[in-house]
């Protein structure tokens, strides 16, 4: 099961507090992974309690490491930070102070496109024929005529 890299989160009006804002957030990324509402779910409730199970929870910690830029991992996730509050405090403590603020005040930058003022050759690779004799080697004869026959084999 492949999971598709989800949206970026909506980032929260700068009325509402960095807890909250962090602790929508991770709502918000749970139900995106997992299909389960958790808007009414206790925040204080381990994560078998809620439904989740380790193949979700593998993708939630690989999820947090890419948006949170925090080191999380699976087994964490199991023993140490086992609820929403658990995991929402663990990432206040982790991350820069008011890391909402820092994301909606970054600028944003174009990028740099630099002319190519000549073109570059890149010679075509030529086919190089080793000699049996470089290869004392016993299993390279049989092996190399296992090879050329291989094709033979697949439609005979």
């Amino acid at each position: 099961m492949t999971v598709a890299a989800a949206p970026p989160l909506p980032v929260s009006s700068a009325s509402a507090s960095p807890e909250a804002s962090l602790d929508a957030r991770l709502r918000s990324l749970f139900e995106d992974i997992s299909g389960i509402d958790m808007a009414q779910a206790e925040g204080n409730a381990a994560f078998s309690e809620l439904g989740l199970d380790s193949l979700t929870l593998t993708q939630v910690a690989t999820q947090i490491k890419k948006r949170f830029k925090v080191n999380l991992s699976f087994r964490q996730l199991m023993e140490n930070y086992r609820s929403l509050d658990a995991l929402g405090a663990f990432l206040r403590e982790s991350l820069p102070a008011e890391p909402v603020a820092a994301v909606a005040a970054a600028p944003v930058i174009a990028p740099v496109v630099a002319p190519v003022s000549a073109a570059v050759l890149v010679p075509a690779a030529t086919a190089i024929t080793v000699p049996a004799a470089v290869h004392p080697s016993p299993l390279f004869t049989p092996l190399q005529a296992m090879a050329e026959s291989a094709p033979h084999r697949l439609y005979n």
